[in-house]
């Protein structure tokens, strides 16, 4: 198949998910995301929901991108979550089927940071696909997850009627079938309200803690300084030790590991996230509640001995 060379360059920002990067490119060219994909030769599939080939791009889908696009493959590669373990990722590379069980499913959704898209124009970071991201360790803030005007989960779906808009929300809005409805909310998402942290917060230091060890391959904290682990192993450990705290310690036994503003928001029904019914499947769970169960459990795990 004959590749279309594109003419405008856009380079990817470090980190960003393909997904992101792509719907910056077609918004740049200011054309649709149905024509920007035909564009790519159709490699792409029409899905509504970008899972696939944000999990993982086929061989002949590197190939047209980067004759199109000028990105060498490797570096298109690193903008997905393939080389991810699957219970990292949530997805598993080889069977195609998602892995794990809510609160720690993937969903076909993102959190994201607003702060971080006002400073970069709307670009989406591949991390903030994964269940184990859940702060920003820059900006000392829990991730949200939904629009500050509809509570529409975002990066659910790619329309391919419209032209992207980088930093807004993309959930239709009015009556009917959502995936016939024309309008959209195009709220700035860089407003969305955020939970602050303060400075030294247990969760920024458990945050950082995953991040080290899913991006760098760095396991040696806690009791796996003497116990070596793999990295699959070490997520195992906080997912049912972080399971246990939300199912069982309940607010005292939260509290006394966690700062308490951070675990009453687990418990506190004023402060949970509210959203339609109608998206709660497309939802993760709440930020606050991975950030309470993680940082608790790393409390336990991140003892020498």
């Amino acid at each position: 198949m004959a590749v279309r060379t594109l003419p405008l360059r856009l380079e990817p920002i470090a980190g960003e998910a393909i997904d992101s990067w792509l719907e910056s490119l077609a918004h740049r060219y200011d054309v649709t995301w149905g024509d920007f994909r035909r564009a790519l030769g159709s490699v792409l599939p029409k899905d509504r929901y970008p899972d696939r080939w944000v999990f993982r791009l086929t061989d002949d889908q590197l190939r047209v991108i980067s004759e199109s696009t000028g990105v060498h493959p490797m570096k298109l590669k690193a903008m997905t979550l393939e080389a991810y373990p699957p219970i990292a990722s949530g997805y598993n590379s080889v069977t195609g089927q998602v892995v794990s069980k809510f609160p720690w499913r993937h969903v076909h959704a993102s959190r994201f940071c607003p702060l971080c898209l006002d400073e970069n124009g709307g670009r989406w970071q591949i991390t903030w696909r994964m269940v184990w991201f859940f702060a920003c360790a820059k900006h000392q803030c829990l991730l949200a997850e939904i629009c500050p005007e509809c509570s529409a989960p975002q990066r659910s779906f790619i329309t391919a009627s419209l032209i992207p808009r980088p930093g807004r929300c993309w959930a239709p809005v009015g009556e009917g079938d959502r995936r016939l409805i024309a309008s959209r909310c195009a709220a700035d998402l860089s407003v969305a309200q955020v939970h602050d942290l303060a400075e030294g917060h247990p969760a920024i230091s458990t945050q950082s803690t995953i991040s080290q060890a899913i991006l760098d391959n760095r396991c040696d904290f806690g009791i796996y300084r003497q116990l070596r682990a793999p990295l699959p192993e070490i997520l195992a450990d906080l997912r049912a030790l972080g399971g246990w705290f939300l199912s069982q310690a309940g607010r005292p036994g939260m509290e006394a590991l966690i700062p308490g503003g951070l675990a009453a928001a687990c418990f506190d029904p004023a402060e949970a996230v509210r959203m339609p019914v109608s998206y709660m499947l497309a939802s993760a769970s709440p930020a606050a509640n991975t950030a309470a169960a993680l940082t608790a459990a790393m409390a336990i795990l991140s003892r020498p001995d």
